[in-house]
């Protein structure tokens, strides 16, 4: 029995057992061997004999044995592109014509050396996913019908663009004639899928091998609509009935020229002086490794010993070591007779580098022997072979460790930087806390750009990372910790801002910009569609920047919700908006019609409303779950962290408001599960909100740091001062005029200096910077203007605005926040005057805000308390008056305790007696205490006397 299995055999290729019409081929094949009369449809065979002048030619030329250039002789790679000339009308170079052992080969060869996303047509050839999935890619499928007698359609593309997230690298496998369809695509289709095509960036390997074997004569290439983006592949196995033959080839446009040289087997910049050339075998990495060759001078050094080929390894020119280049010096050969020859007259031509530099020839056939043997030849035991890897008692692998160790460095670092700002008081009453991270990752950045280059930082800050990891801890800890109240109280004035605001300031930036554009002043030509795109994603307030800034100037309740709640809002119109404008782009002005419009409108608002419905929902389940939790404590936080996740991904999912969803389920839910939860879950659960929305807010604004080092902004002075200025502009206006509008509603009006507060408060933060990112370029042409403009307009508001603000709003007097907690006195006339505002309502027939929360705690108490929360001790108690109870009490123990321990029994019963109507009025910040069976019968006396005093003051209450 053999000791080898199938271990030999890689195991991503272990599945596949060779072409299935091959294997299926020699089955029949053998049946009817065995006698049986089979009807063989199933493959594709030419039954044409081969034609007597390519036989003769054959036998001709049989007797010459030499290598042949490697893109083909150049004598039928013209052949081929006059055949194209005569019967496809398209003019082909024959310089990018590469000829090789059957067009199946190419096209694999292309999609392994191709670094971005495979697109390809079902029903599709056999070999075509195959390939792909050997080359490395996981080919995206694109599905066609019978009514569209399996055709692809340019709807089929912009459908695919606009559900899923691409590489920038996209092509598109298209077999025309098809195979195994049989249909034959009409030059308008083509025309239209070229069209699609160049919208989004797709380059088309057109499989054209049954071009001359249409039945009408109607074929037309690929190449004739599409030119610059067609690879064209045929070859001579179909209608030269030659496929024992195996002759294919490809012609790649000059944009597409990478690809050609990369079959070849190397690439590299050409030489234009001097008597040296860089080949670069990168595309060689793969096969080098598999034979332990991860360097360039482990490479070079096993070319020197196993084929006799010395050539320099890159890294003696200051370049990586990694880097699998090499200096390749062509003088090895006798000067005076080329020279000579040169003077005769001759070309130079292969011939001419075959007679007069044999040595060079021979040392690159050498390198084709050594690369390409896959053992290096038989193995010998007395050779040392310095590539082969020993056993090594100490390792180096960073790699393997990568990611999470930056991670960890990261958080370190911006952990350190917070302690240092922290710990000087000047510097954090100067700067926010925001603007000093942002300073640390552009300082982070430049260190990185000056140790290894441009590493496109531009792309660290990956728009799928932001919107899934970092955004939501954020939200959820702002809206867990959200005052209902307060927000709902504003929630008129919030939504203005929010809804009406955000259009206003779309629109008007995006006119300003246009007409501004018009005058040339920008050097570059941008669509209306193009500056509304731009315009939706910088009008939005950034949630993110607003709480780093208003939290650390403790701006008074009001106006931290307004502005806040404000950001939060704002999401769904922006985003909306934002999609709605790409939308229209992928459409195009031929598709576009004026009942677009309205579809979009209802696409944002259908965003909204369906994300807050969303977080609803899945805020009453995580409610329900927690109430079953009492045996496992150990899952109550784990429910409150998956819960609203899950809730955002789902709202995702459906391309609502994740944003409003997560914040809506954090609303819902809180209410029930404090109630729920036990006390050290809910210490657990506070602290560790607070600690992942720090530790992701830190990391974003690091990151938009970063993100600022490269090379590869687009600086347009004039689009970025016009942008900074219409967003202050504007911005401002619709806060003056809407604010004014809001006034004659409220009860409490907006003061002129919270207005002003407002108007400069409008910060933009890394949810512009993520949007832009999202921008395809091939749609939008200027992307990196947007985007170089977008870190612009960021750095404006956070650094100037948010650090002057603070100044401000010490300057102006803007009311700042009251931390004290309300008394039980206060609380029980801020109930009273609810109830007597909502029968106030009922009396004058006009059931408002107090009427509307009366009735929705009546539901509550009556539905949602007894499914949603364990125990029924608590649900006829206001939970607002019983924590403010409870922290009475807790006071009152607090304070007999330290009595009892500074002064004794007496002074406790001293203190007792009036501590009721001390802590009714204050509010004190006493130590942790150990109680007393004496001091739990008094807390419990206490807790008769006022429970008595309530449910004497509710009856009345109720019935007003």
């Amino acid at each position: 029995m053999s000791q080898w299995d199938e271990s030999l055999v890689r195991e991503q290729v272990r599945s596949d057992r060779g072409a299935s019409n091959l294997a299926f081929n020699e089955k029949v094949k053998q049946l009817q061997r065995s006698g049986r009369d089979i009807s063989h449809f199933a493959f594709g065979q030419a039954p044409f004999p081969v034609p007597t002048c390519a036989v003769t030619a054959l036998r001709e030329h049989a007797a010459e044995h030499a290598y042949l250039p490697v893109a083909g002789i150049p004598e039928l790679r013209q052949a081929i592109c006059g055949l194209h000339k005569r019967c496809d009308d398209i003019d082909l170079d024959p310089a990018r014509v590469l000829v090789g052992p059957g067009s199946k080969e190419l096209i694999y060869l292309t999609m392994n050396v191709f670094s971005g996303d495979i697109l390809l047509v079902a029903p599709a050839w056999t070999t075509y996913e195959p390939q792909s999935r050997l080359a490395g890619h996981q080919a995206t499928i694109l599905r066609t019908h019978a009514e569209s007698h399996y055709k692809l359609t340019p709807a089929d593309l912009d459908n695919l663009f606009s559900s899923r997230k691409l590489k920038p690298h996209r092509m598109l496998v298209l077999t025309n004639p098809g195979n195994p369809t049989g249909t034959v695509y009409t030059e308008q289709e083509l025309a239209a899928l070229s069209t699609a095509c160049r919208r989004h960036g797709v380059i088309v390997l057109c499989d054209e091998i049954y071009g001359r074997l249409t039945f009408g004569g109607g074929h037309v290439s690929m190449a004739k609509v599409y030119p610059e983006g067609t690879i064209l592949m045929s070859g001579f196995s179909k209608w030269l009935s030659a496929g024992g033959w195996r002759l294919g080839y490809a012609h790649y446009p000059p944009g597409l020229q990478p690809l050609e040289l990369a079959l070849v087997g190397v690439k590299g910049t050409p030489s234009q002086a001097g008597y040296y050339f860089m080949p670069d075998f990168e595309v060689c990495r793969a096969g080098l490794a598999a034979r332990g060759l991860f360097t360039g001078q482990q490479m070079v050094d096993a070319m020197l010993e196993e084929a006799d080929v010395a050539l320099m390894a890159s890294s003696c020119f200051l370049m990586p070591d990694s880097a699998l280049v090499t200096r390749f010096c062509f003088v090895c050969f006798d000067g005076a007779a080329a020279l000579e020859a040169v003077a005769d007259g001759r070309p130079v031509d292969e011939a001419f580098i075959e007679r007069h530099c044999p040595v060079l020839v021979a040392g690159v056939r050498r390198l084709q022997a050594w690369y390409h043997d896959p053992l290096f030849g038989p193995y010998d035991p007395n050779r040392h072979y310095t590539h082969v890897r020993y056993f090594e008692v100490g390792k180096v692998d960073f790699e393997h460790v990568q990611a999470p160790f930056v991670i960890g460095c990261w958080i370190l670092i911006a952990g350190l930087a917070k302690m240092a700002f922290h710990s000087v008081p000047h510097m954090s009453r100067m700067v926010p806390e925001s603007c000093l991270l942002i300073g640390l990752g552009i300082g982070v950045g430049a260190l990185l750009y000056v140790c290894l280059g441009d590493i496109e930082a531009s792309h660290h800050l990956d728009p799928d990372t932001f919107f899934l990891y970092m955004l939501p801890p954020i939200i959820l800890d702002a809206g867990y910790f959200m005052p209902n109240r307060l927000f709902f109280d504003n929630l008129g004035t919030i939504l203005l801002m929010a809804v009406v605001g955000t259009i206003f300031s779309t629109f008007a930036i995006a006119g300003g910009l246009y007409l501004v554009g018009m005058t040339g002043v920008y050097g570059v030509e941008t669509s209306l569609l193009d500056i509304l795109l731009f315009s939706a994603l910088i009008s939005a307030v950034d949630p993110v920047a607003v709480l780093a800034v208003f939290e650390e100037i403790q701006v008074n309740d009001v106006l931290y919700i307004v502005v806040f709640g404000e950001s939060l809002l704002n999401d769904a119109v922006t985003v909306g908006l934002y999609h709605m404008f790409e939308e229209y782009m992928i459409l195009g002005h031929s598709a576009f019609r004026m009942t677009d419009i309205g579809k979009g409108f209802v696409k944002f608002a259908s965003a909204a409303v369906g994300g807050t419905f969303i977080g609803v929902v899945w805020g009453f389940v995580t409610a329900f779950l927690t109430r079953f939790t009492d045996k496992a404590r150990v899952m109550e936080p784990i429910f409150v962290f998956t819960m609203p996740f899950l809730a955002y991904l789902n709202a995702e999912i459906f391309h609502l408001s994740g944003i409003l969803s997560i914040t809506f389920c954090g609303l819902t839910m809180k209410n029930y599960v404090i109630t729920n939860v036990s006390t050290k879950s809910h210490t657990t659960i506070k602290y560790m909100m607070k600690m992942l929305a720090s530790c992701s807010e830190t990391a974003i604004f690091m990151l938009l740091g970063v993100a600022t080092v490269h090379n590869h902004h687009d600086w347009n002075l004039a689009f970025v001062l016009a942008t900074i200025l219409f967003c202050v502009v504007f911005r401002s206006i619709s806060v003056v005029v809407l604010t004014a509008f809001a006034n004659r509603l409220r009860l409490r009006p907006i003061a002129a200096v919270d207005v002003f507060v407002m108007a400069y408060g409008g910060l933009r933060g890394a949810v512009a910077f993520a949007l832009v990112m999202l921008i395809d370029p091939h749609l939008v042409k200027e992307q990196q203007m947007f985007l170089t403009t977008t870190i612009s307009v960021v750095y404006f508001t956070v650094f100037v605005q948010g650090m002057t603000i603070k100044p401000l709003v010490k300057r102006l007097g803007v009311e700042r926040a009251n931390k004290r907690k309300l008394t039980m006195n206060e609380r029980i006339h801020e109930r009273t005057l609810d109830h007597l505002k909502a029968g106030v309502e009922n009396i004058v027939g006009h059931p408002l805000t107090y009427n509307v929360r009366h009735r929705f705690k009546q539901f509550n108490h009556q539905y949602l308390l007894p499914c949603l929360t364990r125990g029924h001790h608590n649900r006829a108690r206001d939970p607002k008056i019983m924590e403010t109870f409870s922290r009475l009490v807790m006071m009152d123990a607090m304070q007999n305790y330290n009595d009892v321990t500074n002064m004794g029994q007496s002074s406790q019963r001293l203190t007792r007696r009036f501590s009721y109507r001390r802590h009714v009025t204050q509010d004190a910040q006493l130590p942790n205490p150990v109680l007393s069976a004496r001091d739990q019968v008094h807390m419990a006396q206490d807790m008769d006397a006022r429970l008595l005093l309530w449910l004497t003051v509710q009856p009345a209450v109720g019935w007003l």
